[in-house]
């Protein structure tokens, strides 16, 4: 019996690796599986989808993808296919999917959103959409790898996003990213000692997203979710301003709302480094990281070129 049981386990192994090897399945192969009465078949199948077309250079995947999306859109296509082709485009971080006519696949694929009843489903078509080149998940890859020539280009991505797409779930957390980057840009170029004028990423670009969005999470055009963490890290701005008030009065407004009690503000760093001793990968509970951010700044309110040296140890430290 346990010889018989290490036989199916090692022949299980075998067939996953034949599986997710490009090479093993074609594009209609893979798709046959998706339609898999076996669960664990479609969900191996979706995987693979998403290896395959990773793994295809531009034009093979661009072909590949007009063909699935031209499958996804087509009434006549039935749920499973649907959904195992939205895992497998929906799933891409290595590329983003590029077609002929872009434009008109984007819309296709939205509509679609917007029209689907089934919570799943429209959850994945979401996801299909933001990996399209030029959309959020090609611009968290320009945001991650640092990427500031030219700014305005991964700035355009974000942008388009919830200018373009605002039904998107994505729309607020581009929204919120777009202000994100605009002040890591400034410590980037500062970095490497290029335009580092505080007045023009903090000030005239970074603040006024951030204010934004604020603005429609507060009249409730965005869920609210992330409203304390953007008050925080704009406060954070205000203090690079040497706008001491300003950035007390954020912090102020974390404490006072009730709404703090049921959400969390997650701090990667508290400004951009590239020192790993600064990765910080946490999450904290905002009245409390609010108080202790408020009491340094309101002891020491006068900004220096060391101040956030100190100030960022002080958290560290306190957190």
């Amino acid at each position: 019996m346990l010889k018989l049981r290490y036989i199916r386990l090692l022949t299980w192994i075998l067939s996953l690796i034949l599986f997710f090897s490009v090479g093993g399945f074609s594009q209609e192969e893979i798709l046959k599986n998706i339609e898999s009465n076996d669960i664990k078949q479609r969900q191996n199948a979706r995987r693979a989808l998403t290896d395959y077309l990773e793994n295809l250079d531009e034009s093979g995947r661009s072909a590949a993808v007009t063909k699935l999306i031209d499958t996804l859109v087509n009434p006549a296509t039935g749920y499973q296919l649907k959904l195992g082709i939205c895992y497998g485009l929906g799933d891409l971080r290595k590329v983003s999917w590029k077609v002929a006519n872009q434009q008109d696949a984007e819309k296709g694929i939205y509509d679609l959103f917007r029209s689907e009843k089934n919570h799943t489903l429209k959850v994945k078509l979401d996801d299909v959409l933001m990996t399209a080149a030029g959309l959020y998940w090609d611009a968290i890859n320009d945001y991650n790898n640092d990427r500031v020539d030219p700014v305005e280009a991964t700035a355009g991505k974000f942008r388009r996003v919830f200018e373009t797409y605002p039904e998107s779930s994505y729309a607020p957390k581009a929204h919120f990213f777009l202000a994100s980057y605009y002040t890591r840009v400034y410590f980037i170029l500062k970095n490497r000692d290029r335009n580092t004028s505080v007045d023009l990423w903090i000030k005239e670009k970074a603040n006024p997203v951030f204010q934004d969005f604020i603005s429609k999470m507060e009249t409730g055009a965005y869920k609210p979710g992330r409203l304390q963490e953007a008050r925080y890290f704009l406060a954070l701005n205000y203090v690079l301003l040497n706008k001491f008030k300003d950035a007390r009065d954020c912090l102020d407004k974390i404490m006072r709302d009730r709404r703090s009690e049921n959400q969390i503000i997650y701090v990667y760093q508290y400004y951009y480094s590239p020192r790993k001793e600064d990765i910080i990968d946490d999450s904290f509970a905002p009245f409390g990281l609010a108080k202790d951010t408020y009491e340094y700044l309101y002891s020491h309110p006068t900004y220096d070129d060391s101040y956030l040296e100190k100030f960022v140890k002080y958290l560290k430290e306190i957190n």
